[in-house]
């Protein structure tokens, strides 16, 4: 019942596993995780921008770039249309080393949920149930939902859920 990779680990993944890779292949990778739908979109893809900044809160450790991962392409100029990516050693660190798929088989009956189980004032309170119909590589799940005002409706949940098995 462990939560899955962050986004900085699917990032810092896709970088070790696409070494030079453009900025639009990481959102595009981002978005997939997240909807479980590739799409070429301009608009699906303005998001996620803050992980491609040198500037956030301060003392919150949320700039990442020339932390963990550099563009080649930049040169410290800040401002370029082109991009290379390629890990930092800090970097190294938050490639995701375990399977990037969720340890549910097909036809698996899951419940999930967005908040933190181990978190006091939540505990377990699932969202939704359904069963597993497909398991994506970026750690998602395909489950048709039982039950609700939208039984038999397929959906996508992401990486940043916290999933487990139940029995009906």
């Amino acid at each position: 019942m462990a939560q899955g990779p962050t986004n900085v680990n699917l990032i810092a993944t896709y970088i070790h596993n696409n070494p030079g890779c453009r900025r639009v292949d990481l959102k595009r990778m981002l978005h997939k995780a997240a909807t479980g739908e590739h799409t070429d979109c301009q608009s699906s893809l303005a998001c996620k921008n803050q992980y491609f900044q040198r500037y956030g809160s301060t003392g919150d450790g949320n700039v990442y770039l020339d932390r963990l991962w550099h563009n080649a392409n930049d040169r410290g100029r800040g401002k370029t249309r082109k991009s290379r990516y390629y890990l930092t050693w800090a970097g190294e660190d938050k490639v995701w080393s375990r399977p990037m798929v969720r340890p549910f088989e097909e036809g698996s009956l899951v419940e999930w949920q967005w908040n933190s189980p181990n978190d006091k004032r939540h505990g377990w309170q699932p969202v939704m149930k359904g069963l597993v119909v497909e398991r994506t590589d970026l750690y998602g799940l395909w489950v048709l939902l039982i039950g609700g005002p939208k039984n038999n409706q397929c959906i996508h949940i992401s990486h940043q859920c916290w999933v487990r098995k139940f029995n009906d």
